[in-house]
């Protein structure tokens, strides 16, 4: 099942992460020249929930910037798509979504008035995700993508739908764990699946070592259901960060499954008594996918791009404590050369610059002031 890639250790600059405990960041994209944000403000929760807040961050004071607009007065959700950001939420007590653009502003009916919707993406066009429904937006034009009696899960990261499947990062129930789950919205009975329950991977429970003793492993498997971050290709590929960013999976849209890094290497290791021996130091817990297709990669061991079959490691990173779990989960590049990185579970948000000198560093943001849009 390994994809069988190409990658081969090199020196690459250092750079050192200072630590900054700041927002929980759910969603992250280059937008007016900065980064829109969606993030969950610390200590924020209503009704058991959080709700994401949206946030910019402006190149000239880089700084976070909390966002309010006049359409939507209590916002519940956000994203963007393309050049336009999106808000859903409640405008004296009703359902009220908005479209901020670069020179428009955008009002549409939602398709349902008594609940509030998840926000997504299909393509260019917006996903509006309920419990039991979907609806897509096109020109201003709301068409049903499902309908049925599954409930589904409430989304941390923006819903993404591609062809017949709609893809989801998140929870059904207040007790269970954020899950990444596929819904197919075609077909005689439409399916809802969990990541983890189309994925199997078992090594033997019992081998024998070199002094012939027999050792009881157990079903190894890792935990597929947490994936930290996850993306959909222009052709259809997802592709996700799981085991705790041990792990990098790949469904194809034919619904086939392949793996790309296991337990941190481009290959698995030939002899199962010292698994350590194929470790390669890759662990990656953000993915995002660019234009033209290249997966753009970042986890606590540095930042990487795979293309095709080749994965080039570009900056390798380093924290002031092995104690401190850093596992950044979004990750975006500005025209510039420079990257913003964010965390979830408040782990806060950097700026990674390549100085007139040559030397990168890793710049925390901070907050500022609140702005209307």
């Amino acid at each position: 099942m390994m994809l069988g890639l190409q990658f081969e250790k090199q020196d690459v600059p250092v750079v050192h992460i200072p630590f900054q405990r700041g927002l929980h960041v759910c969603f992250l994209s280059a937008f007016r020249d900065g980064v829109f944000l969606a993030a969950y403000p610390e200590g924020y929760t209503r009704q058991g929930f959080a709700l994401p807040v949206g946030y910019y961050l402006a190149p000239t004071d880089r700084r976070i910037h909390p966002i309010s607009v006049q359409e939507v007065d209590d916002v519940r959700a956000v994203v963007v798509i393309g050049e336009t950001a999106w808000f859903v939420g409640l405008t004296d007590g009703k359902t009220a979504l908005a479209g901020v653009g670069q020179r428009d502003r955008i009002t549409v009916s939602l398709p349902k008035e008594n609940e509030i919707p998840d926000l997504g993406m299909d393509g260019q066009s917006l996903l509006a995700v309920y419990s039991k429904t979907v609806y897509r937006l096109t020109d201003r034009q709301w068409t049903l993508v499902y309908s049925g009696d599954i409930v589904l899960p409430r989304s941390e990261l923006p819903p993404q739908q591609y062809g017949d499947v709609v893809f989801m990062h998140g929870i059904r129930g207040q007790d269970e764990p954020k899950c990444l789950w596929s819904l197919t919205t075609t077909g005689e009975e439409p399916r809802l699946r969990l990541f983890a329950s189309d994925v199997v991977l078992a090594e033997p429970a019992v081998w024998s070592s070199p002094s012939s003793r027999k050792v009881h492993l157990g079903m190894i498997q890792p935990d597929w259901r947490g994936a930290l971050s996850y993306c959909v290709t222009g052709n259809g590929d997802l592709w996700a960060c799981v085991a705790n960013g041990s792990n990098l999976v790949c469904r194809s849209k034919d619904g086939s499954y392949a793996i790309a890094i296991a337990k941190g290497s481009v290959r698995f290791a030939d002899d199962l008594s010292d698994p350590p021996q194929a470790d390669q130091g890759v662990s990656l817990s953000a993915v995002t996918a660019l234009s033209d297709d290249t997966l753009l990669l970042a986890g606590p061991t540095g930042l990487y791009r795979l293309k095709g079959n080749q994965l080039v490691q570009e900056l390798a990173f380093s924290t002031a404590s092995h104690y401190w779990d850093w596992r950044p989960t979004h990750i975006v590049p500005l025209d510039d050369g420079s990257y913003v990185i964010a965390c979830d579970f408040y782990g806060g948000v950097y700026w990674l610059r390549q100085g007139g000198d040559g030397d990168w560093r890793c710049l925390p943001v901070d907050k500022g002031g609140p702005i209307v849009w």
